[in-house]
């Protein structure tokens, strides 16, 4: 009997342990995400400052790397490319 209340013991002071770390995981990972919540927003508030003048940059991608830069501006424009080729 004395054996089955030993092992009484150890079971609870080792679930104990357990739901000690559990909840020291739990907390850490809650002031993770409270950091990364914090985060987002600060950026989101950055980029509705700067929306409007990201609007206005002109990416690489945005152009037809097959068009130089004014030939692509012209298209977008509604103009058709002129063919250097044509006389």
């Amino acid at each position: 009997m004395e054996d089955i209340h030993i092992f009484e013991r150890r079971v609870k002071s080792l679930h104990e342990e357990n739901k000690e770390e559990i909840e020291s995981q739990e907390s850490f990972y809650k002031d993770q995400i409270k950091i990364l919540e914090a985060r987002v927003k600060e950026l989101d508030e950055k980029m509705k400052e700067l929306g409007p003048a990201m609007a206005n940059l002109h990416t690489p991608y945005q152009y037809n790397s097959n068009l130089s830069i004014e030939e692509d501006s012209n298209l977008k424009n509604g103009k058709l490319p002129s063919n250097s080729n044509e006389d």
